[in-house]
């Protein structure tokens, strides 16, 4: 691709995303996300207590990636939530969680739709199945992603008392930092399938777009909120609450932005393929 294409998709893009409104949009997503957010904490943490993973393990692993502030929300969980080994509360959890989380969901489907010219995916009932569905999906990808960094750990161990050569330890660690970014693509490709209706193909540029611009945008404003500006200073106790807020909104810009890519790729793929 030349770099008058690259300018030309850019801009696209731009306007695109001002047509669809879709900073207006992720705020509306935001807000059904901040109400599936501890309802999927406590399920998670629940979880946790009766696989016996250490909840104290996956913060440490989570926090490169994320605002201490946010970490700082979840650890509460894990204190409370995660030593608490109750059938009723993961019952409970779990039914809080796919209702509102279902939510969070279908304003990303709606989202997503807009970019794709506003066509939604079926009707009501087909569009909080899809939710559930999502909701299932991602449970399903962060326990995998804990457990493997369950498994890294004492896999490690396990080839230290080997006395496997450094080289093999190096090649592992390699590979073990692939798996996280992986099941995220994995995710974010099948919100884009499952909402969009397109093919697997035409959701990896959004979804390669999404992953890496959260993950680039997660660490800039965890860099920022650590060095430059510290919110309990200005927002008092309810500084942790701020910041959840505004790193959910800029996931779901993020978000949106990919599928608002993968409209754009499909509509140029389509004018080229009619002109020749």
């Amino acid at each position: 691709m030349r770099l008058a294409d690259i300018r030309e998709f850019s801009a696209e893009i731009i306007r695109e995303t001002a047509r669809d409104e879709l900073f207006t949009l992720a705020g509306q997503v935001t807000y059904k996300l901040l109400l599936a957010f501890f309802p999927l904490v406590i399920f998670f943490m629940s979880v946790i207590g009766f696989f016996n993973i250490d909840g104290e393990l996956l913060l440490k692993k989570l926090s490169p990636a994320m605002p201490e502030e946010v970490i700082k929300i979840i650890r509460v969980f894990v204190e409370e939530v995660a030593g608490n080994k109750n059938l009723s509360l993961l019952s409970l959890s779990l039914a809080l969680s796919l209702y509102s989380a279902a939510s969070g969901f279908a304003a990303i489907a709606r989202g997503v739709s807009k970019t794709f010219g506003g066509k939604v995916l079926g009707g009501f009932v087909k569009i909080r199945a899809i939710s559930v569905l999502l909701v299932l999906i991602f449970t399903f990808a962060l326990i995998t992603a804990m457990s493997a960094v369950i498994f890294r750990e004492r896999a490690l161990s396990a080839m230290w008392a080997l006395g496997l050569p450094p080289a093999l330890f190096a090649a592992y660690r390699a590979v073990c930092l692939f798996i996280a970014p992986l099941v995220l693509f994995l995710c974010v490709l099948c919100v884009y399938k499952l909402t969009a209706a397109i093919s697997w193909l035409a959701c990896a540029p959004g979804a390669l777009f999404a992953v890496s611009g959260w993950w680039l945008a997660s660490k800039v404003f965890n860099g920022y909120v650590r060095r430059f500006f510290d919110f309990s200073k200005v927002y008092g106790s309810i500084g942790g609450l701020f910041v959840l807020l505004v790193w959910l909104n800029m996931s779901s810009v993020v978000l949106l932005i990919g599928s608002e890519i993968n409209a754009a790729a499909l509509r140029r793929r389509f004018s080229q393929d009619a002109k020749g």
